[in-house]
């Protein structure tokens, strides 16, 4: 997944630049650009309504999660300032989400008139071990505790008195809020590009108080499904207009196109068959955290030559990784079914948000020719994203959410199919620092989504950082996981290192 928005160049000039970017090219709910966002703007979209409404099943939470470990501990004041500065200017962040009457539209964003900041800005000591292991734990804990849905849908905990002086940043967000990508374009508003913390100047006014009765909600809803009609309409019939003269030119190379269309939705929308792995069969939401580091830089050039990407080398090492760990076990498997998140945010997109669309294929993962599974996989993800970026995969995501409340109690069992989430966020290559504090390294953790195991690939300057979000349900012997995916990491690193 690559990072479209490009999030470094934020990072370039002074904090007021960063603000000044963000008021200049993202429209916020009410102020301080006091420019009204169209009403489909002010819900969540069709695949945020849908996966909230299958977070009945617990196992099915949407909870994104960052860990930085820091060089020391950042100035409170300064951190404090920053989060409430970003309240007040990137959309959601300073709102809750309420449900139109009778499921007339997707869950709206309406400001929190009674917002705390004491609630999502948090300091802690560190536990009794003050390691890194027990910031996972805590961050682990805080994933599986969920959210208060009449609050904002985030808060980050910073945990003081880690070893050698060190101290960490916990960051939990929902989906519904943003995606990988959406947080790291997000950072420039909290950190900065140097060790001493520039004023960013005037403090962003409060977004106005919108309080709404559930008659406003409902004619709200109306409204908005109005303008999705319309504008669904007029961008269809101006498709279907440009498009007259190509099928009249070259009616194959059309009925060619609409095919590979319909297959591209067929892909999406089909269910994984069975999870191939014998062994990492139960699903409980059970989590566990644990992290791993890489040479970036090896990553790319194991992968260039083979006409591969950094994701490919990423998805191939973590294959490899599972390989040996079946081995180990004495299950040794060829194949295993995996989800991987492609991003379709474009620049202009608003930052709140979930702009991926999940696809799934099956995965070689039992070969001694790591070299080679990097271009099978190649092939397997760029068939996956040209099937996301087809045009009429944009109508997957409302058909899903039209449907899932008649199939939520089925969706869980059929996402539970899959073994491996896979996920790759391109973060920022230069060094940042949070309230005077470095930076030293960025885990992401996403969604288990009923997998037996989400990877997410968090990349910070020269070291590709890998989070795994672990069922241990479905795990049952977590250090030899990770020691697997380390050897499957090592191994293709070496590919880079030749």
């Amino acid at each position: 997944m690559s990072n479209e928005l490009d999030a470094g160049r934020f990072l370039d000039g002074e904090p007021t630049e960063a603000l000044e970017v963000v008021e200049r090219e993202w429209t916020v709910i009410g102020e301080p650009t006091n420019e009204r966002r169209s009403r489909s703007a002010q819900h969540v979209d069709d695949t945020a309504s849908f996966f909230l409404e299958v977070e009945r099943d617990r196992s099915l939470r949407n909870t994104i999660a960052a860990v930085f470990l820091l060089e020391r501990s950042p100035d409170p004041d300064v951190v404090r300032d920053r989060f409430e500065r970003a309240s007040r200017l990137v959309p959601g962040w300073r709102h809750r989400l309420v449900k139109p009457p009778l499921r007339l539209a997707n869950p709206r964003w309406v400001v929190d008139r009674d917002f705390d900041l004491n609630y999502h800005v948090r300091r802690i000591g560190a536990p009794k071990e003050k390691t890194l292991a027990s910031v996972l734990r805590y961050a682990c804990a805080e994933v599986l505790s969920g959210f208060d849905r009449d609050r904002p849908l985030w808060t980050v905990t910073v945990v003081d008195g880690l070893e050698d002086d060190r101290a960490a940043l916990v960051i939990k967000v929902h989906h519904a809020l943003t995606d990988g990508v959406g947080a790291v374009a997000t950072l420039p508003l909290v950190v900065d590009p140097s060790p001493v913390p520039a004023d960013p100047g005037r403090l962003p006014p409060v977004p106005s108080d919108e309080a709404m009765a559930p008659w406003a909600l409902a004619v709200d809803a109306i409204a908005t499904n109005g303008e999705r009609f319309f504008g669904l309409a007029r961008d269809a019939g101006t498709a279907a207009l440009r498009g007259v003269p190509g099928v009249v030119r070259r009616p194959r190379e059309a009925a060619d196109a609409a095919t590979r269309n319909l297959q591209a939705v067929g892909h999406l929308l089909r269910p994984p068959g069975n999870p191939l792995s014998p062994i990492m069969t139960e699903r409980r939401g059970w989590s566990h955290f644990a992290v791993l580091d890489a040479d970036l830089g090896a990553l790319r050039r194991a992968a260039k030559p083979r006409g591969a990407t950094v994701n490919d080398a990423f998805i191939t090492a973590i294959g490899y990784g599972f390989a040996r760990y079946h081995e180990r076990l004495g299950t040794p498997v060829e194949e295993l079914q995996v989800t991987m998140a492609v991003s379709v945010r474009k620049p202009g997109d608003l930052l709140q948000g979930n702009r991926a669309m999940g696809g799934h294929f099956v995965q070689p993962v039992g070969t001694t020719d790591p070299a080679g599974d990097m271009q099978a996989v190649h092939a397997l993800t760029t068939k996956l994203r040209d099937d996301v970026g087809q045009p009429l995969t944009r109508a997957a995501a409302p058909l899903m959410n039209a449907i899932g409340p008649l199939v939520s109690g089925y969706v869980g069992p059929i996402m539970k199919n899959c073994d491996l989430a896979l996920t790759n966020v391109a973060g920022v290559e230069e060094p940042i620092w949070l309230g005077g504090a470095e930076v030293l390294a960025t885990y992401g953790f996403g969604p288990s989504m009923g997998t037996a195991t989400n990877a997410t690939l968090l990349s910070y300057r020269s070291t590709a950082h890998v989070g795994l979000h672990i069922d241990t349900a479905a795990v049952s012997d977590v250090d030899l996981l990770v020691g697997g995916v380390r050897e499957g990491l090592d191994v293709v690193v070496a590919l880079g290192n030749e």
